[in-house]
């Protein structure tokens, strides 16, 4: 599994704790990488939305699309809690945007991501993570699914590339969706 799909993972079962406000989150139905992940991320939340609502000074947190919001906890959390190097948190979650938010999603975040990212050095150091295991230590023995902490009708929902809820930070208006061919349709007023 790659670095990649190990977040893309995680960000589901991200996005389906949070879409059905669960207080903990079902990793039974993702590989260990990504559920580890997707673990530390959700036990940490509070940390992470209050680090993201001081980068972002027009949106809330509870007003961002679900997409958004879960790839900036899963980027906060990489750029706050781990010794990966800035780059990669940001350029990965902003490839997420791409493929799961909607046409303005991959600028919001590069913007919170970067600006968290310019603080990063100045902030005093982070509180300790709630974890159990460091990521980089994570080996293939390791490799079953840890222990649920939902139900299997709390599993993770998968996303649809393309696709998010509500409307993007920058999208101004209300949300377009795409008919079959890519364009924006807008309803005809008059008859």
């Amino acid at each position: 599994m790659t670095v990649d799909e190990t977040r893309d993972l995680a960000l589901g079962a991200l996005y389906a704790a949070d879409s059905r406000s669960m207080e903990e989150i079902d990793v039974t139905k993702v590989p260990r990488d990504a559920g580890v992940l997707a673990d530390r991320v959700w036990s940490n939340r509070e940390r992470i939305d209050a680090a993201i609502s001081e980068a972002s000074t027009r949106w809330r947190i509870q007003r961002m699309p679900l997409v958004d919001r879960n790839i900036l906890r899963l980027g906060t959390y990489e750029l706050l809690y781990t010794d990966i190097p800035i780059a990669i948190p940001i350029n990965e979650c902003v490839e997420l945007a791409k493929l799961y938010g909607t046409a303005n999603s991959s600028s919001f975040i590069n913007g919170v991501l970067d600006a968290l990212a310019q603080d990063r050095d100045k902030r005093p150091a982070a509180e300790e993570p709630n974890e159990d295991l460091p990521l980089s230590r994570v080996t293939a023995k390791d490799s079953d699914a840890p222990p649920s902490k939902g139900t299997p009708e709390d599993s993770a929902v998968p996303l649809s590339r393309g696709t998010a809820e509500g409307r993007s930070p920058d999208a101004g208006g209300s949300a377009k969706r795409p008919d079959a061919g890519g364009s924006a349709k807008r309803p005809h007023a008059g008859g």
